[in-house]
């Protein structure tokens, strides 16, 4: 079961979902968006998931009961986690291209060849598309599991009280996230995204190392 000391991965992953609505924004400011605006590209993430849910649900997950393959909870939390894993990395990958590119560097916007910080480096805001793609496909797999990993594994008069505990792990993803403000800025942004990845791949393996021993729930398609 779902206890404080194995809940650190579950703050990790939220804190790697927040990036989605602030750092990688300010990441695609910095970039070459063609009059696409920066805080546009999000809804990639919204459209990943509208478009591969329902895949997911009448199709991958069918298919596997038919071949009596289990996919139970923590198995789709543990993927959901490492595609969020992916999703890090390749924004760290993202945000050194964006260093090693002028005409300022790792310190975007910031240059005398940028007047008054008018110009972005010279890399594309579509080298984001991946970033969002996979954290959408990991939102699919790990954020319904999660909810119903609490429901079925939780005692009877637990049930609540662990909902609202993993509801907690979001509110302290988002706490973690204004802790870690000042590492919000350059040129510190490539150890922060690696870090992210590398965080989230360890919690990963340490989710389902840990909580693997769940065996109800395993068709699949509770909460999804």
């Amino acid at each position: 079961m779902l206890t404080p000391n194995n809940s650190v991965p579950f703050v990790v992953y939220w804190l790697c979902q927040n990036q989605l609505t602030s750092n990688t924004v300010s990441q695609a400011a910095n970039m070459q968006t063609s009059g696409i605006p920066n805080d546009l590209m999000p809804d990639l993430n919204a459209i990943t998931v509208l478009l591969c849910l329902p895949l997911a649900t009448h199709g991958l997950y069918p298919l596997l009961r038919k071949l009596r393959i289990p996919f139970p909870p923590v198995t789709r939390i543990a993927l959901g986690f490492l595609l969020e894993a992916i999703a890090m990395g390749f924004a760290a990958g993202v945000q050194g291209y964006i260093y090693a590119s002028g005409p300022c560097y790792s310190h975007p916007r910031a240059c005398p060849a940028s007047p008054n910080g008018s110009l972005p480096n010279n890399v594309s805001v579509a080298m984001q598309i991946p970033i969002y793609v996979f954290e959408g496909l990991g939102e699919i797999f790990s954020n319904p599991a999660m909810y119903e990993y609490a429901f079925t594994e939780a005692p009877l008069s637990m049930k609540a009280v662990l909902q609202a505990f993993f509801a907690l792990t979001a509110a302290a993803g988002s706490a973690l996230g204004l802790a870690l403000t000042p590492t919000y800025r350059d040129p510190y942004l490539l150890a922060m995204y690696a870090a992210l990845a590398g965080g989230m791949f360890v919690g990963a393996v340490g989710v389902y190392a840990l909580l693997r021993t769940t065996r109800r729930g395993d068709d699949g398609e509770a909460g999804e």
